[in-house]
């Protein structure tokens, strides 16, 4: 599969999120929804690490990786509890027309 598939399957699966994510919320405090989606992302990942078999390629996480990747996992949380404290406040369309902005911030970023 090419990078360009992918990228339209995560443009899909972005756009449902949000309208999943804000339906879930109707009665749902916000961080109880970023908490059950964050594990469900979490146990989907170690399943797919595990059946890629890429699991026996922990030898490749440098300390450099581990560093940078941490501090993506922070990033990545606070943009969820922002995210979702966001779309229990308002409608989907402007959260996310926002929260999209930030695609521009990291383009061409490469290692």
């Amino acid at each position: 599969m090419g990078w360009q598939l992918l990228a339209i399957v995560s443009a899909i699966a972005a756009g449902l999120t949000a309208v999943f994510a804000k339906v879930g919320l109707a009665d749902v405090p916000p961080h109880l929804g970023n908490a059950v989606r964050t594990l469900i992302v979490l146990a989907l990942s170690i399943g797919i690490l595990w059946w890629s078999g890429e699991h026996h390629k922990a030898s490749a996480l440098t300390p450099r990786a581990c560093l940078v990747l941490a501090l993506s996992g922070v990033a990545t949380a606070v943009s969820w509890v922002a995210y979702f404290q966001a779309l229990s406040m308002t409608a989907v369309t402007p959260v996310t027309a926002i929260d999209k902005a930030s695609a521009s911030a990291g383009q061409r970023v490469s290692a």
